[in-house]
């Protein structure tokens, strides 16, 4: 357990997610984003008719998730990744430039979806194996800025290239 958290009847425990060695790209929109705006949109829409049933489905898909995860269940990640995106639209934080990213991997991806806040920022993929460069080159040309990403036990960590003026033997 990384940290826990208890708030009135509900307990929050943040732990690590199994990793199941997959690669995923993260790509920017380019469009800076409000947290606090994609927030109140959030709350707005979960106030209204259908709201708590909106919210339980947000709850069903990230527990499938967790558990799709932890059993390396490439294809029910995926699906979950879709399920989940389509659930944020509704809550009205995806974006044009959002969409556009996700249109233009769609045809070398298994899953894809807004990550963070929403209203701009970035997207996650998981690519189709083998498909990471041309997943890449379709991001680019779609205007985003693209990474491969590969998650690491140890969490993130700054890899600096060596000293150009060093050499190695």
């Amino acid at each position: 357990t990384l940290w826990s958290l208890t708030q009135e009847d509900t307990e929050w425990t943040a732990r690590r997610a199994p990793d199941p060695g997959w690669t995923w790209v993260v790509a920017y929109t380019g469009v800076p984003r409000s947290t606090a705006e994609a927030v109140r949109a959030v709350n707005r829409r979960l106030d209204e008719p259908g709201g708590p049933e909106l919210l339980a489905e947000f709850v069903r898909v990230a527990t499938e998730g967790i558990h799709a995860l932890g059993a390396e269940d490439r294809a029910g990640v995926a699906s979950l990744m879709t399920q989940n995106q389509e659930l944020l639209r509704q809550v009205g934080v995806s974006h044009p430039r959002i969409e556009a990213l996700l249109e233009a991997a769609a045809p070398v991806a298994d899953g894809s979806k807004l990550t963070g806040a929403g209203a701009g920022g970035s997207v996650v993929i998981l690519p189709r194996a083998g498909r990471e460069v041309e997943l890449l080159r379709r991001l680019a040309r779609a205007g985003g800025l693209a990474f491969v990403v590969r998650p690491a036990p140890q969490g993130a960590e700054l890899i600096e290239p060596a000293d150009s003026t060093s050499t190695s033997g």
